[in-house]
Formats: C-alpha cells, structure tokens, sequence
C-alpha cells in the first residue's frame, strides 16, 4: 500500500492506492503515510474509504490519529471527573435508574480499572485501540454485545468532553465495535427460532399453578405486551374487550422495588384488543377480584395492590417449563412468539407492527422477516397461475 506524489498547479500532493483503490488530495507525504497507517491498522476499513468519510478524514486528520494538541493554558478535566459529569447528567435526564445503574458498574468495573486516569486531552488514537484489545483479553468470557455496550460507554465520555468541556480531539472515533463470532451468530439464529405454538403454551400454562400467574401468561403470549406493559396494566386498562397501553414498570427505582413510567416510544401508546376468548377470561378473573372488600380499579391486573414482580414470574415460569417439558424460553420470548404466530399465520404486517407497538414496521420487518420467506412461493405459485391461464388464452385463439 504505497504512497506516492503528483505534481497540480497549487504545488506537489499525495495519494495512497489500496486494492486498485486511489484516494488523492493530500498535502504532504506524512498525511498520507497516516492515512495508510488508518488503514493498515483497522481503525478505517475499505468500505469506509467513501468521499463523504474521507474528506472528513482529510480535513481532520490530526484529528482523528489523536495528535492534536489541547489549547495553550486551558486544562481539561481527568477522565474521571469526565465519568462523574457524564454520569451525572445522565441521572438528570429521562433515563430510568435500572439503565444508569447498569452504566455505573460498567464504568466501575470494566472501564475505569483499565485505564489511565488522566488529563481527557491527553488520550490519543492508541491508548483507545488498546483498551478495546485490554478489555476483551480481560473478559473474554463476554458477549460481543455486552463487549459493545461497555466500548460504547468507554466511548461516550470523549463525546461528552467535547460537548460539555470543549475538547478538541475525539481519540474515540475510529474505534470500531467488535465483530460478532460465529457461535454468536447461530446462538442468535436459535434464539429467532424459539417460539412456543399454542399447543406448546397450553402444555406449559398447564403446569402454572396459581391463576394470577396463568392469567399473566395468558395476556403475554396472545397480546404481545413488553413485560413492564404487562405488569403496569391495571383494571382502568381494561374495557371489557381490549387493553390500553399507556406505561410501564421499571424494576428497580430509587424509590422502590419499582417504578411506574412512560412508555418506551409514543407508538407503544395503543390499544390492544383481546378477542372473545381472553376477554371472558379476564372477565371472570376480575370477578374475583371484586369479591375482596379492597378491591379498587386502580389495583394492578396482576398483583393487586403491588404488581407481580420480575423475580416472581421468571421462577414460576421456569419451574413449569421444566415439568411440562417444552422448550425453554425467556420471558420477552412470549412477545417473540405472539408475533411470530401471527405472522405465520398470514397477519397483516403492519397490523402486527401496530399491535407491537413498534416504531415502525421496518422494525418488525427486520426481527420476523425469515418467517415470510414462504410468501416467496405464494409469489411463484401466484406467477406460475396467470401464466399458465395466459397461455391457454393464447391456445384458444
């Protein structure tokens, strides 16, 4: 991958060819010798060497190898202080305890051990690269998911000195995630494909022995609702014949056990109907209810005065899994598998997506897109009809 000059009217420039790949422009040999050191190094692959990236490159690149030099007589805070501001900020935001407490013991216990406490400013290109090689050493034990999430973090705090104490280089940048292995890959490809049928569901509510808790199987396997939607329902949700979905339950709060809050997009705000069957159900449950002095519509579908709580449920359900012997399953699975039966079945797409409450149905269509593949033969079929009716038309004449 050499480097080499050419002469324009404005003086001498350089360029860096790769695989028949030429990207010109630069003003002296040292530009282009980073470059190619960007490339070499795998902080920038070829499909990245577009125009749009590449004049940003060029038009930042002490920039982004880390070489730029802080302002003269400004001082930046130490990484750590960096931490606790963006950490900070975090808790003022709308962020829910559980998510900023999961990013202070990634910080605690992944990030901050492996570095350097030191002046923000002072952090190059290579300090950053080698934190991301340190950390999955140390923890190869990890996902590249949870790998990612933590790189994420790592890679926030430069963010956040940029935006909040001026900083002048991002050394974050190029940092690329890590690339998923192949073990990963099918464990995903398995977990896509782990649904229940209603069959293997009604084998498993078999085995749930108490009526709250198949009432709340119920309502997720044969709605789709999030577990926190689910469990933040209460008897003002319901109508008679459909649920409305306007909160959820976070598990772990400052002020409790849990906590009630908004839903996760505007689009999760809907109503979800139940059909004649799971109506009646909730029906007669509520009944019940209704029997106790206490009784009040404000009370949780599923819990009463205090919702059902995530260690609960995720017991119960792994104790009848295991004696009715279906296939193991996580909780969000039951969502999982309500769409995937629908679909299956020939639902509307965009019905479904609705129903989900999903942002869009690209979102949808990109999680159960697998399970259409069989509308390809609906296609050819399709195709293969009208043909043959054309040609017989033809035969005709």
């Amino acid at each position: 991958m050499p480097v080499y000059p050419y002469n324009t009217k404005r003086g001498v420039y350089w360029y860096v060819k790769c695989n028949n790949r030429t990207k010109r422009g630069f003003k002296s040999e040292v530009e282009a010798k980073t470059f190619e050191s960007l490339l070499i190094s795998g902080l920038i692959s070829l499909d990245e060497v577009k125009e749009d990236k590449v004049t940003k490159l060029e038009n930042n690149l002490d920039r982004l190898t880390g070489d730029s030099k802080p302002e003269e007589n400004k001082s930046y805070p130490m990484f750590s202080e960096v931490t606790k501001d963006y950490l900070y900020t975090k808790e003022s935001s709308d962020i829910t305890y559980g998510s900023l407490d999961k990013k202070a013991k990634v910080f605690k216990n992944y990030i901050l051990p492996l570095i350097t406490d030191k002046d923000i400013s002072m952090f190059t290109v290579s300090d950053c690269r080698n934190f991301k090689i340190t950390l999955k050493e140390n923890n190869s034990h990890l996902s590249s998911n949870y790998l990612n999430y933590i790189l994420r973090e790592f890679k926030a705090i430069f963010k956040h000195a940029e935006q909040y104490f001026g900083l002048p280089s991002n050394p974050s940048r190029l940092i690329e995630c890590y690339k998923k292995s192949f073990k990963e890959k099918q464990q995903k490809k398995q977990m896509e494909e782990c649904v229940w049928t209603p069959n293997e569901f009604a084998r498993f509510l078999y085995y749930v022995p108490k009526q709250v808790y198949r009432e709340f199987f119920n309502v997720l396997f044969n709605t789709g609702l999030r577990l926190g939607e689910a469990q933040a329902l209460t008897w003002n949700d319901f109508d008679g014949h459909s649920l409305y979905v306007n909160k959820s339950l976070s598990k772990k709060s400052k002020k409790g056990p849990y906590e009630i809050k908004e839903p996760k997009s505007l689009c999760s705000i809907r109503k979800v109907s139940l059909g004649k069957t799971l109506s009646i159900r909730l029906l007669e449950y509520k009944a019940m209810q209704e029997l106790q002095q206490e009784f009040s519509n404000d009370w949780f579908i599923f819990g009463g005065c205090k919702p059902l709580p995530q260690t609960s449920i995720t017991r119960i359900k792994n104790k009848a899994v295991k004696e009715s012997g279906v296939k193991k399953m996580r909780l969000h699975d039951f969502r999982h598998s309500h769409a995937s039966n629908l679909i299956a079945g020939g639902c509307n797409i965009v019905a479904v997506s609705k129903r989900l409450g999903h942002e869009s149905v690209e979102i949808t269509l990109k999680v159960y897109a697998h399970l259409m593949e069989e509308s390809d033969d609906e296609i050819t079929n399709y195709i293969d009809n009208y043909l043959s009716k054309s040609s017989q038309i033809l035969l005709t004449k």
